[in-house]
């Protein structure tokens, strides 16, 4: 465990605790604790510190960090005027693969808007953001723009898009046509009742696939078109084959929704699923989970989300009428609004009334602070900061706990079929994955030529 020494200091008044000495595993460690951010003057990393930082630095990174207080007299802290608001952003353009990597000053509301955009990364590593060119270059340029970013573009390759300004010879905007498309193509999707979910990254799909055909009709594209068009995600752009079914429902949607032409007619492969398996984690790594999680909201979602084997947004959407305490089960709206109930443990029932009496909730079982829904970054968040409280070294997400789950209740005896219908899953095969997670128990099994006698 390395000990970390800090430093108090004050910023226009605001008192900031530093870390001395951070190496860059250190700061990738850190980088998720809320306005970490380096200052040039003390040459550190800092946060705002209050009372209680310092302990709750400690017991956030329990089993890896120390945090040793301040020893020195707080009359004797450096004071420095408050940080000039000057914000800088340099955007990397690779069109060539479709990569648009931008990196910025600290900025919260930056953060959050990037973060919503569909098909949006940071990388922890790297400490940027990975978009795409097409589809995000305009509205992050425009988005910058408005919070007062001085930007500098950057051309990767000869192909690069140029600045909106000066580019002749390709359009950067989709055509008027284009944009009644697509709003033809939402109105479509939500008379079908898609989720929000699906619409909005069908919608993210149709806008980058018209715009790498922005100079001819959509009824003209043709099927060999399509066909290089989705090749070239996956060779070139390293799209997931997962991404590419997404892609491909959404094109076949479009053309089955707006132009009547019925998507079997498009005749695109689909491509193979690859066969990595469910990513779990251990019960004893929940139980530190929830048993290290001092907030009861908190402890309550984490409670549910593995207890049930909920998903995130089935979570999200979970209201407080379709919880019933005294019978014991809560109704799932899921996938496709596919409705379940799934039975509560006694565990899980003693923390929800714990719960409820503590926050009241008015509508949802989980609500943000300002009502309404909770929002699912702030659940990840909740999950991610859980498990390093656990000293779980890998990244842990929401899902991953149903897929603990599963594995955990197949590995107590569950049969695959009482597990299809508390998961949800309309196919059989969805559940048996599951199966290849539980080999272990394999080892146990009496084998035939022991019983023989040589």
């Amino acid at each position: 465990m390395k000990t970390i020494r800090t430093k108090l200091f004050k910023i226009g008044g605001i008192w900031q605790v530093g870390f001395i000495h951070l190496n860059r595993d250190d700061i990738r460690a850190m980088n998720g604790l809320r306005g970490f951010r380096y200052n040039e003057d003390m040459h550190m990393w800092h946060i705002s510190f209050h009372v209680s930082t310092i302990k709750y630095l400690n017991s956030r990174f329990e089993g890896r960090f120390q945090f040793l207080e301040d020893p020195g007299e707080r009359s004797s802290a450096p004071e420095l005027p408050e940080e000039k608001k000057t914000y800088t952003a340099r955007m990397t353009i690779e069109k060539s693969r479709d990569r648009l990597i931008l990196k910025h000053s600290y900025h919260t509301g930056l953060y959050k808007q990037l973060k919503e955009l569909e098909g949006s990364h940071y990388d922890l590593n790297y400490r940027y953001w990975v978009l795409s060119v097409i589809a995000h270059y305009s509205e992050v340029k425009e988005m910058l723009g408005k919070m007062g970013f001085s930007v500098t573009v950057h051309h990767a390759d000869n192909d690069a898009i140029k600045n909106t300004d000066s580019e002749k010879d390709r359009p950067t905007q989709l055509s008027d046509k284009a944009v009644r498309l697509m709003k033809q193509f939402e109105r479509e999707l939500f008379i079908r009742n898609r989720s929000q979910r699906t619409v909005k990254a069908y919608l993210s799909v149709l806008k980058q696939f018209l715009y790498a055909f922005i100079e001819i009709n959509p009824q003209d594209i043709t099927h060999a078109q399509i066909r290089d068009y989705l090749y070239d995600q996956v060779k070139d752009k390293e799209y997931s084959f997962s991404s590419i079914n997404i892609q491909i429902s959404a094109i076949r949607s479009f053309y089955k929704y707006v132009y009547d032409i019925d998507y079997q007619q498009i005749k695109i492969p689909n491509p193979k699923m690859s066969k990595d398996l469910p990513k779990v984690i251990s019960q004893e790594d929940i139980q530190r989970m929830i048993v290290r999680t001092s907030n009861l909201k908190h402890r309550a979602i984490i409670s549910t989300l593995y207890s049930t084997a909920i998903r995130r947004q089935e979570l999200i959407n979970l209201r407080i009428s379709d919880i019933d305490l005294q019978n014991r089960h809560a109704r799932i709206s899921g996938k496709g609004n596919k409705e379940r109930v799934v039975f509560l443990s006694s565990s899980l029932i003693s923390i929800l009334e714990s719960y409820k009496k503590t926050f009241t909730p008015a509508e949802y079982l989980f609500e943000g602070p300002h009502g309404g829904p909770y929002s699912s970054s702030s659940i990840a968040n909740i999950i991610r900061h859980a498990a390093n409280r656990a000293g779980i070294s890998q990244h842990v997400t929401p899902h991953m706990l149903r897929h603990s789950f599963a594995t955990h209740m197949l590995a107590a005896g569950v049969s695959p079929i009482h597990l299809q219908k508390i998961l949800g899953h309309t196919n059989i095969k969805t559940t048996l994955i599951y199966t290849h997670l539980t080999d272990n128990d394999l080892s146990t099994l009496p084998n035939p030529l022991d019983n023989m006698n040589f």
